[in-house]
């Protein structure tokens, strides 16, 4: 369907898969929509790709951030026919791989260029030229090794590949954009990695890494892109604790939050802070079970939320970290708590510009958007959803997503998808609108603009 022109897509904010509704929930097969939403509402359905074989499931990956192409896979049940298409809006779909290159995972890209994993872990390369025709694939990573995928520096001037195989170490190299399939030189050998596409500073052309010599021995480190070494930020036991957890820069990149495994037994994660602007610095800022650490997008570049188990079972908590410098230090306040409940987790997310989080849990399940100022002084707005089957007390895990402009955001429940707008200068939330019925799966176009 042409003529979906750059000013549609601009204010279009949510792609949607639709399925029969005699179908399994969430079974992703039929058409792929577009389902426009602004200020008035819902909008009548887009087709963007039709006659979609109903035996595959589809998958819709995103939009380049300029919001001209889409991404989306299809694939049998068994994976053994994957294939991997792209579809500029103003043209038509197009496949991207071929038979000997099935889609398997990986995707990362530009506004003109598309990476993905194909079949035995090669890494291809895709031009997304403006005449939206995409060129053919071209192979980037270096043979007889594998990957997991092909994560792009800050700048977009770089990618990385982290090459892995049966008994030899995994190591990182770097391409330049201005010349993929020729690998810089080689740096950061482990023999095991926690996270196979360890991830670029938001500003700086750095990656951190969870790595070490195998599962139980875990370092915290960083390199830039010519380094043939990495800078060790955190190794246990020497910096506190058993083996590093998970770690994500902060959004200026002054900063990683991580989680150390302090004992054998599990729900013994704390949180650490480190300083990376010199030569690292760091602290331990919990005392009892942390994961699911989040830095606060926007101006407070030094907020970060954690979820903060106070004993196993217990109920959990969301707490805000603010970090101070010269000496480093942290102190903490709750941003999110409920009453005891036997549901005790609380999934939550920030909204782009850092002003609010929608989160659920607690005893009821709703959804709520929590207001957050500056100084971490919280307003809490329920929802009216909840996450539950009707009448009853089963739960399963939530959906939880904002627009990029931090403005809409979308909730699934076990009845379905409802969508609302916040408004933030007066801190309201519109009532909830549910989504057509036939939806089964549904995510925020996170390329979208401010209007």
């Amino acid at each position: 369907m042409r003529g979906l022109t750059a000013d549609t897509t601009r204010h279009a904010s949510l792609i949607a898969a639709r399925t029969s509704r005699t179908r399994a929930r969430f079974s992703r097969r039929g058409p792929i929509e577009w389902i426009p939403v602004d200020d008035t509402g819902l909008q009548p359905r887009i087709t963007l790709v039709s006659g979609i074989d109903p035996a595959m499931r589809q998958s819709v990956w995103g939009f380049s951030d300029d919001g001209r192409w889409m991404f989306y896979g299809l694939g049998n049940q068994d994976s053994t026919l994957g294939s991997l298409w792209v579809r500029y809006l103003d043209g038509q779909p197009q496949r991207v791989d071929n038979a000997s290159q099935p889609y398997w995972s990986g995707l990362t890209w530009t506004d003109d260029k598309l990476f993905f994993v194909g079949g035995s872990e090669v890494a291809y390369s895709v031009d997304l030229p403006t005449s939206g025709v995409a060129s053919d694939s071209l192979r980037v990573s270096r043979e007889g090794k594998d990957v997991f995928s092909v994560p792009i520096s800050a700048s977009g001037d770089f990618v990385a590949m982290h090459y892995y195989g049966f008994r030899i170490p995994i190591v990182r190299v770097v391409q330049a954009m201005t010349a993929l399939g020729v690998d810089l030189s080689e740096c950061c050998a482990f023999g095991y990695y926690w996270d196979l596409s360890p991830r670029w500073g938001h500003v700086a052309d750095r990656q951190l890494m969870v790595a070490g010599a195998d599962y139980d021995h875990r370092n915290l480190s960083i390199a830039g892109v010519h380094d043939t070494s990495p800078t060790t930020v955190h190794a246990p036991p020497q910096h506190g604790g058993l083996s590093v957890s998970h770690a994500s820069w902060s959004h200026d990149d002054r900063f990683i939050g991580y989680t150390v495994k302090k004992t054998i037994a599990n729900l013994s994660h704390h949180l650490y802070i480190a300083d990376v602007s010199a030569a690292p610095q760091r602290i331990e800022v919990t005392s009892v079970h942390t994961n699911n650490v989040k830095w606060r997008p926007g101006a407070n570049t030094r907020h970060v939320a954690y979820s903060e188990y106070p004993a196993i079972e217990a109920q959990q908590r969301v707490m805000l970290g603010i970090v101070e410098t010269n000496p480093l230090r942290v102190t903490t306040r709750p941003l999110i708590e409920h009453a005891p409940s036997d549901i005790y987790g609380i999934t939550y997310e920030w909204n782009a510009d850092g002003t609010a989080i929608l989160h659920h849990g607690g005893a009821t399940g709703e959804y709520t958007v929590t207001f957050v100022d500056a100084v971490g002084t919280t307003k809490h707005v329920p929802l009216g959803l909840f996450f539950r089957d009707e009448d009853s007390t089963r739960w399963t895990i939530p959906h939880l997503s904002w627009s990029k402009d931090g403005r809409r955001l979308i909730c699934r429940t076990n009845l379905g998808f409802s969508i609302a707008s916040i408004d933030l200068a007066t801190q309201q939330v519109t009532a909830p609108v549910e989504l057509p019925i036939d939806i089964d799966f549904a995510w925020w176009d996170r390329r979208l603009v401010a209007p």
